[in-house]
């Protein structure tokens, strides 16, 4: 029997794939996350993948998107006794999209952010056009 794993299309331009994956798990590895945050620094993919770690409940281990364990746990809200609530994931590439990286306190992504301005120019021309 053999298992396949499907990666997130935006895993491709991770900076972190071209690194030793020791580097982000210093729970383990016995590393400082200060290693893992500068390569994430450089990535352009941080959002989607701060996304991910949140919409998979990766709270427990490693640096994701640039953020340690404490710093995700701290954007997930915990709701009742001690559970916390994971945020839906956002819908790249869509004005909602926008809306959601906004409410979560992140930078909008490319997709999100294109999405968004292009609902705004075309609500302002049918505002003109009416």
């Amino acid at each position: 029997m053999t298992l396949t794993v499907e990666h997130p299309d935006w895993m491709v331009d991770a900076e972190c794939t071209r690194e030793r994956p020791d580097l982000f798990y210093p729970e383990q590895g016995g590393h400082t996350v200060t290693e893992a945050k500068k390569i994430c620094a450089r990535c352009t993919v941080t959002a989607e993948c701060l996304a991910f770690a949140l919409a998979h409940g990766e709270l427990d281990y490693g640096v994701w998107g640039g953020k340690s364990v404490i710093e995700r746990r701290e954007l997930v809200p915990s709701r009742g006794r001690g559970r916390r609530r994971i945020p839906p994931p956002i819908e790249h590439g869509t004005e909602k999209g926008a809306r959601a990286h906004y409410r979560r306190g992140e930078q909008a992504c490319a997709w999100c952010r294109d999405a968004s301005a292009a609902a705004h120019q075309r609500r302002n021309e049918q505002r003109r056009s009416a």
